[in-house]
């Protein structure tokens, strides 16, 4: 059930906070739209969240886009060394092969920066969106300095 919470409180959060947002971004961790069905078996709940804030960015894009407010979704091309990829899901290795979040953060801030009329209803990924700004060194972003990107862990979603 915490799972589907996720998804309906990020409607909540975007109906309940509209004045707020007024010629801002919303900018949501949400996974890429994909039809394979092989990534839903293990983690149907945590898909379905996943998904249903996907559609709160499209809703959501197409809602407000007249008033200013810009809404997108950022998701990692890898896996991002967190507590949660150390703690519950890889340990040591899964982190090694990971990137920093610095890498979330920066592509944020490129996202946010953008004109919030001209820039709304996109899934991006983060090194796309730093690519796109003229980033040329992700290694900067491992986590483990020297790692080439094809020893990196591809994100489970993309």
């Amino acid at each position: 059930m915490k799972h589907l919470t996720i998804g309906f409180s990020s409607f909540f959060a975007y109906c309940g906070c509209y004045f707020f947002l007024l010629h801002c971004f919303v900018d949501s961790l949400t996974t890429l739209f994909c039809s394979a069905c092989f990534r839903f078996k293990d983690h149907v709940a945590y898909s379905m969240a996943k998904y249903g804030m996907s559609l709160c960015v499209l809703g959501h894009s197409a809602e407000f886009k007249e008033d200013g407010i810009a809404v997108n979704a950022l998701w990692p091309r890898t896996t991002i060394a967190t507590a949660a990829i150390q703690n519950l899901l890889g340990g040591d290795v899964l982190s090694a092969m990971s990137r920093t979040p610095d890498i979330m953060g920066d592509a944020a801030h490129a996202i946010l920066t953008r004109k919030s009329r001209k820039c709304t209803g996109n899934f991006f990924v983060d090194d796309e969106v730093l690519a796109s700004e003229g980033v040329t060194d992700f290694e900067q972003y491992n986590f483990t300095q020297g790692m080439l990107q094809s020893q990196l862990a591809p994100d489970f979603f993309v």
